[in-house]
């Protein structure tokens, strides 16, 4: 007896040897929010939820619970139980059925790798692939193995997966009876699914404890201790928050990561989602049917809400598109950076006077107001303000239409991917289509003073979007924007002075408005 458990705690103690087979499967992506805070997981390739972890990682209790429930000589056999066997053959034949199995740990490796029939050619096909695996691989590394593939019902595959599934903590972390009670579901993970029929996984628990103390692996008082422990399933429910960002992020996701900790901020994710639902509620009369929201963090660029439509279960209502990404003309959302070129250049300053008058322009664009009438001459910051369209397109005149085009790609709008001929004039109005993310990260470069950074979706790992840091403007350059983006009383002739944009804290802010008036946009920063 104390022979044997020596050898068990010896087994315990030693890290999982290198040079092992490597795993049959990529861990399925686990992603949380910035503060640790699950999101969302993804299925393996396998469809099930699988994060491998080396043996060093599983609890003790459950590697001497497995022994004892599967495999009482796995330490001492080369890979098939010939005592084993011969027990079954027996109590099988007495009782004229299969009553009793002969399977040991690594003959359920080998299974899991590559399912064999259950005749008596497969089970002989299993026993020599079991004797092969002893020959290449040492006990920890069959152990590990066999912890990793391990299928524990409710899509866990692997032991962290049904721990973290079941208890809401790690597999190295499990307590004696927490233990027990993942070993016990191995032997049918369906006919003891702990959701369906706790009474018996928890029945099942106690055999496996009792078998535990028969091999001596525990005694009488930590058995006693372990029956008596109340075990509550504390993580039944695996979250689907923020999809339409989980989906975006899914393709970007390392293979070798399994935990992804994004850039979201789950509270202010789940408040954003709220307000488009209300809004749009509200705004029903007004035929508005969905909308969308991206929230990021100027200093770094990361994404700390992204919601792509009001309700992603309506496939009714396009639920499923995600609007944060989908291409739509921003109007005069794009005037700033208009109006940002010509200061650069030294052609404007936000005093210089342009004419808002009747204008005909090269091809014949006769652009209109959105109010449909002519303000004479007004200051460049009042134009920008009051998002007038003739200044904004004498302004994109001055500057050159290649040059406005060359400025919003180095602003990350990659979907303006025609050339210069193509958009015209029109450019400086929206006419071309873009993404509510683009343009919310070019607007976040304004509100860092002019450095443009690609999206950061995760921090640890590190995910960015394509693309590198360039500057788009000079501070001075990104000051005076801001400085008339925030302007209310600049703004007042075409909003008035209590619009929705004036906020009892500094807040600069842009419309915008496709040409058919099909989509609306609003972007500010602090």
């Amino acid at each position: 007896m104390k022979k044997r458990w020596t050898l068990l705690l010896s087994l315990l103690l030693l890290p999982c040897l290198a040079g092992g087979e490597e795993a049959f499967l990529l861990p399925s992506k686990q992603i949380y929010d910035r503060y640790g805070a699950p999101i969302r997981g993804f299925l393996s390739k396998n469809n099930t939820y699988y994060l491998p972890v080396s043996l060093n990682e599983v609890s003790p209790w459950l590697i001497a619970a497995a022994v004892a429930a599967e495999d009482k000589r796995f330490f001492t056999h080369s890979g098939v139980d010939i005592r084993a066997v011969l027990r079954a053959a027996w109590q099988n034949t007495k009782e004229g059925e299969i009553v009793s199995g002969a399977s040991t740990i690594t003959q359920q490796l080998a299974r899991a790798v590559e399912p064999y029939p259950k005749t008596l050619w497969g089970k002989t096909r299993e026993a020599f692939s079991a004797l092969k695996i002893e020959r290449k691989m040492t006990k920890e590394e069959i152990l590990e193995e066999y912890f990793n593939l391990l299928e524990l019902g409710n899509l866990t595959q692997g032991v962290e997966a049904a721990s973290r599934f079941y208890f809401n903590t790690q597999a190295a972390d499990l307590s004696l009876s927490q233990a027990a009670f993942l070993a016990g579901l191995a032997k049918s993970p369906t006919y003891y699914n702990p959701l369906k029929h706790f009474a018996r996984a928890l029945k099942r628990r106690d055999w496996v404890l009792k078998k535990m103390l028969d091999n001596g692996f525990i005694d009488e008082e930590m058995y006693a201790l372990a029956v008596s422990e109340k075990l509550e399933l504390r993580s039944a429910a695996r979250p689907f928050d923020a999809p339409h960002f989980t989906q975006l992020l899914q393709p970007l996701l390392p293979q070798e990561s399994k935990d992804i900790f994004s850039t979201l901020d789950r509270d202010l994710q789940l408040y954003a989602e709220q307000v488009v639902k209300n809004y749009i509620v509200r705004l029903t009369e007004q035929n508005v049917t969905n909308g969308a929201v991206v929230v990021l963090e100027n200093a770094t660029g990361g994404v700390l809400a992204y919601v792509g439509s009001a309700d992603f279960y309506n496939t009714q209502n396009s639920g499923q598109v995600d609007g944060a990404r989908a291409l739509r003309q921003p109007g005069s959302a794009l005037k700033p950076f208009v109006y940002g070129l010509a200061l650069e250049r030294g052609n404007l300053t936000p005093a210089t006077l342009l004419a808002d008058e009747d204008t005909f322009f090269e091809g014949g664009f006769r652009p209109r107001n959105y109010d449909e009438n002519y303000h004479g001459l007004v200051s460049v910051r009042r134009a920008l303000a009051c998002s007038y369209n003739i200044p904004a397109v004498k302004a994109a005149e001055i500057s050159g239409t290649s040059n406005l085009l060359a400025l919003l790609r180095r602003a990350g709008f990659e979907s303006l991917n025609k050339a210069a001929d193509f958009y015209g004039l029109g450019l400086s109005l929206g006419n071309g289509e873009v993404r509510l993310l683009d343009l919310t990260n070019a607007y976040a470069s304004l509100a860092r003073g002019g450095v443009y950074k690609p999206v950061l979706f995760a921090a640890n790992p590190i995910i960015r979007a394509p693309g590198r840091e360039a500057r788009l403007f000079t501070p001075q350059t990104a000051y005076l924007l801001t400085d008339i983006l925030a302007d209310n009383n600049a703004r007042a002739p075409a909003f008035g002075l209590n619009s929705p944009l004036f906020l009892p804290f500094p807040f600069a802010a842009k419309t915008g408005t496709s040409k058919d008036y099909k989509d609306n946009f609003a972007v500010g920063y602090t």
